[in-house]
This record gives structure tokens, sequence and C-alpha cells, in this order.
């Protein structure tokens, strides 16, 4: 029963995030930085929305590492997850976008520095990696 709890939670994730990628691609707005759905989009969402978000981020991050590896547990190391649970990681989400200047880094590339804050690195090796993400965010 609980096997079937997680597929239908991960499907629905799965579902949440596909509709919200092509409502990116299709509708132009201040919640879509160069495609993907960004930070302020995040600050919309609800606790259960977010959630959602993150497992069906996560799914989709391991069907692209085994569709470009063969292997799931292959994932490259730009696309590892946070070693955090999705709550966990929703949390550190909101404490990234609290602040104005994040809110046009896309969700997704915002894991990034979820994971590293999670493994450790120093905070002059967050801030470059800020600095990074921001410029990612920036109008062209």
């Amino acid at each position: 029963m609980a096997d079937l709890k997680i597929f239908a939670m991960r499907l629905l994730g799965f579902a949440v995030l596909s509709t919200m990628a092509v409502n990116a691609q299709l509708v132009p707005s201040p919640d879509v930085t160069n495609g993907f759905t960004n930070g302020r989009l995040w600050q919309k969402l609800d606790a259960g929305e977010k959630v959602f978000f993150l497992v069906g981020c996560e799914d989709a991050l391991l069907l692209g590492s085994m569709t470009v590896t063969g292997d799931y547990t292959k994932i490259p190391e730009q696309l590892k997850w946070p070693e955090l649970t999705p709550t966990e990681t929703a949390k550190e989400l909101d404490l990234l976008y609290s602040e104005g200047a994040n809110g046009p880094i896309p969700i997704i590339f915002a894991l990034r520095y979820v994971r590293h804050k999670a493994a450790g690195d120093t905070p002059d090796q967050l801030q470059q990696l800020l600095a990074s993400l921001r410029r990612i965010g920036a109008p062209k």
C-alpha cells in the first residue's frame, strides 16, 4: 500500500512538473527565465505543491540521467539531487528565494545551490555559485 502511495505521489509530481514545463514554454511571464520556471513561481506555490514539484523534478532528472547514461544510478554530477528530503529542500529554496535578487534564478538551477549547501561547501564557494546562478537568471 505504501508503494502505491509513493508511486501515486511521484506520478502526480511528474504531472505537475510536466504541466508547468509546458506552461513555461507557451506563456512568457515573469515566472519563467530562459524557458525554465523560476523563483517567482516558487514563491506562489503552497507547501504541498512545492513538494510535488520537487518529486517531479527528481523523477525527471533520474529519467534524463537514465536516458543519457543507460543507468539511473550513474547520475552526472550536475544532475545530482540534494541529500535532503523534499520538505527540507523546499525550505532551503524558500530561504534562497526570500532574497529578491534570486527570483529570476530557474528552480532547476537553484537546486544545485541547495545541493552544494547541504554538502557543506564554504560560504565563499556558495557565494561564487550564487553569483553564477544570478547571471543565468539575468535578462539577456
